[in-house]
C-alpha cells in the first residue's frame, strides 16, 4: 500500500481521506451512477450508449445485442439522477421532483426508444460509496 505521510503505512483513521480526491459530491454522485449502470448494463449483458449532450431530456442509452422473438437489438434511454436525500425514501417507493421540461421530454409519446428514469439512493459520507 503507497501511504500519505511516507511512513510505509496509512493509518486506519486517515484511509477515507487518503481516498479522497477532492471531487465534489455532486460529481461523485454523477460518476457514481454512471459507474453502477454500466455495472447492472454489463451484467445484464447489455452495453452504454453515452450521449454528450442530454438535450432530449436523456443521459444513456442501454441496448441488447440479443434476438428476441418480436424485436432485434432493442435498446432504451434513460435520465440518471443520484441523491443523499433519504427522506425521499418511503416504504415502497422512492419520491422524486423533476423538472417539467424534463418530464415531458421522458414521456413524450413520439419517443422512438422508450426513455425512462432511473434514480440511486447513496449514503451522504463519500467513504461509504466504496462500500457500495
Amino acid at each position: 500500500m503507497v501511504d500519505v505521510d511516507g511512513n510505509g503505512s496509512t493509518p486506519l483513521g486517515s484511509v477515507s481521506s487518503a481516498l479522497d480526491g477532492g471531487l465534489p459530491m455532486t460529481a461523485r454522485q454523477e460518476q457514481f451512477s454512471l459507474a453502477f449502470i454500466h455495472m447492472v448494463a454489463a451484467a445484464a449483458g447489455c452495453s452504454i450508449k453515452s450521449h454528450l449532450t442530454d438535450y432530449d431530456g436523456v443521459d444513456i442509452t442501454i441496448a441488447s445485442s440479443a434476438e428476441y422473438v418480436r424485436y432485434y437489438c432493442p435498446e432504451f434511454e434513460m435520465q440518471l439522477k443520484c441523491t443523499t436525500q433519504w427522506r425521499l425514501l418511503g416504504a415502497e417507493h422512492l419520491a422524486w421532483s423533476l423538472e417539467r421540461d424534463r418530464f415531458l421530454k421522458l414521456v413524450n409519446p413520439k419517443r422512438f426508444a422508450p426513455a425512462l428514469l432511473g434514480v440511486l439512493l447513496v449514503p451522504e459520507d463519500p467513504a461509504q460509496l466504496l462500500d457500495l
